[in-house]
């Protein structure tokens, strides 16, 4: 046999190869199954496909975008020319809303992989949208009142969102209001159908925020009916952040070289106090390193204590003064911190303890 001969055999055999592999038609690829109430748990549609083909279709995989949706397929091969189906199944896990979900399907045929989809609208049970979204007293409920973002360092951007869920039979517009420069906000969609649900996402931006340490932030979530404009409702939202400063680009020089703080004592005792009486005590801190040490932020949650600080930059070997003044005690003791945040790389928060008792209390 002449090369060219052989090279023609090896042709013909690999086209009869080709004309031989299974071919796969499917009949359906998408379901709606329209809206149903989140009390049916789970919803089940087949999806039929035909080997169109001269070779047995062999399923090797099925995938699906989430865990909700599960799939049942046939294991044994298809001959050619028999109808088998797909079983999808989708789980409502009592979460309400619309929903669009993809299932793949890896075959031995051509084509390959196929996309199914299913979608529908979940409509809530009270018992579920109470769980599910707790937090208003309108037709939208929202599943939280505040996002907690966590640390956040100096200079990056954070996202977060809350979801809702119209519970009315009127469309709602939302939009949110009061954003500091620091936090954007997007709402998707801006107008939420009866049954339907919205993202309302924030950008929070670190390098804008006022404070080092902790950021709360208020704005308020505002929706509207498209039908009533006295209908409005309004939720007051609370964003909160720790802004703390990247240190991991420093070299090990500047490391060497950074600001030590070396606070005085780590408590500071206010004896006996009366409930109108202003008492104040104070610390040191010394600045141990070579750099100069910032005092970035000095903060107490109690509203009734001030802490001030005579300088904010401290040169090495030097000290700044911290005066705490305790504006008064109303309860029977005084137990809470005194958070003093600075440049110091390796300890950039640091605390004090703010004790006392109550006079009115003994």
């Amino acid at each position: 046999m002449t090369k060219r001969s052989g090279l023609m055999a090896t042709l013909l055999l690999m086209a009869v190869a080709a004309m031989a592999q299974p071919s796969i038609c499917w009949l359906e690829t998408e379901h709606d199954f329209g809206s149903f109430s989140d009390s049916l748990k789970t919803v089940t549609c087949q999806m039929r496909f035909v080997n169109t083909g001269d070779e047995p279709v062999v399923i090797t995989q099925v995938k699906s975008s989430c865990g909700c949706t599960a799939a049942e397929y046939p294991r044994t091969p298809i001959a050619p020319g028999d109808t088998s189906a797909v079983e999808l199944l989708y789980s409502s896990r009592n979460i309400p809303g619309e929903f669009e979900k993809n299932v793949w399907v890896y075959t031995n045929g051509n084509p390959s992989k196929t996309t199914l989809t299913v979608k529908g609208l979940v409509i809530g049970s009270p018992e579920s949208i109470l769980e599910k979204y707790p937090v208003g007293e309108g037709a939208v409920r929202f599943s939280h009142a505040s996002l907690p973002l966590g640390e956040v360092t100096k200079g990056r951007m954070r996202e977060a969102y809350v979801a809702g869920y119209n519970t009315g039979d009127r469309p709602m517009n939302t939009t949110v209001e009061g954003l500091p420069p620091h936090i954007k906000a997007r709402v998707l969609p801006d107008t939420i159908m009866s049954g339907h649900l919205v993202t309302v996402s924030f950008f929070y931006d670190s390098w804008r925020a006022p404070l080092w340490g902790l950021n709360t932030d208020s704005v308020t979530i505002v929706t509207r009916s498209l039908a009533d404009s006295t209908d409005v409702q309004t939720l007051p939202f609370s964003i909160m952040a720790q802004v703390k400063e990247d240190f991991s680009k420093l070299t090990d020089k500047e490391r060497r070289n950074a600001p030590d703080a070396v606070f005085s004592t780590d408590k500071l005792d206010f004896g006996t106090l009366t409930g109108d009486e202003a008492v104040t005590r104070s610390f040191t801190i010394k600045n141990e390193g070579k750099n100069n040490l910032i005092i970035r932020r000095l903060y107490i949650p109690e509203e009734n204590i001030t802490a001030q600080t005579d300088i904010l930059e401290v040169k090495k070997g030097k000290k700044a003064t911290i005066n705490v003044t305790v504006n008064g005690c109303k309860e029977a003791m005084l137990n809470t911190t005194l958070t003093v945040i600075s440049n110091d790389p390796y300890q950039p928060r640091q605390t004090v303890r703010l004790v006392g008792l109550s006079k009115k209390n003994d």
